[in-house]
């Protein structure tokens, strides 16, 4: 009888008794293995460093930290590849090789409809531009006049919006806009400069689950 009892009050304190808060989700890791985007440049580009198309193609490639309350922290790394003639017929050509790096902060709001949803972010980055060849001569008035072509860089500032929607295997597919801002340097026949510009990112990537 007293085992009885004792094994009755044992039941009743343990339904009594608070449940215990549940775990944190745990920290999510998942990879971008393809980024494709199309990159409207600022006008400098086209005014000043004479480049033939105001547009290009950036691939690259990411990875993200998701933690709770929709919060999660993206990097990645893309190349872009651009041809400038320096605004002048008949005159040298060369590559534009176009690299940045950045990381970001983004902020999943708590909406959802039939496996779509938006996500935020604001980020920091840097970006460099190579020349290849990185020497050229110009032919001016019967006198060739040789110039070396220095890399060029700059720190960005960026904002982005996202539409996401769930695939298969916990993937997601993102559509992605983008607003890059930078100070980038150029050169003027009145010495070196700076000028503020900003370029528009659209695309798509995929994010998957790194285990």
């Amino acid at each position: 009888m007293r085992a009885w009892a004792a094994a009755a009050g044992a039941a009743l304190l343990g339904g009594a008794a608070p449940a215990l808060p549940a775990p944190p989700a745990p920290l999510q890791v998942r990879l971008e293995p393809v980024q494709v985007a199309g990159v409207g440049l600022d006008d400098v580009y086209t005014e000043v460093a004479g480049v033939e198309s105001g547009a290009a193609v950036r691939l690259g490639l990411g990875a993200s930290f998701a933690w709770k309350h929709g919060l999660e922290l993206g990097c990645a790394m893309g190349r872009a590849a651009l041809r400038t003639d320096f605004g002048l017929l008949g005159g040298p050509r060369a590559r534009i090789e176009r690299a940045d790096a950045g990381a970001e902060l983004r902020w999943r709001p708590p909406l959802a409809h039939r496996g779509w949803c938006v996500q935020f972010a604001a980020g920091i980055g840097r970006l460099a531009l190579r020349y290849r060849p990185d020497h050229v001569e110009f032919s001016a008035g019967g006198e060739t006049i040789a110039v070396d072509l220095d890399r060029v860089g700059a720190w960005t500032r960026s904002v982005a919006a996202e539409l996401l929607h769930a695939a298969p295997g916990r993937s997601e597919i993102v559509l992605r806009a983008a607003w890059i801002f930078y100070p980038l340097p150029v050169a003027t026949p009145a010495g070196d400069t700076e000028r503020a510009a900003r370029d528009l990112q659209a695309g798509i990537a995929l994010r998957v689950p790194a285990w």
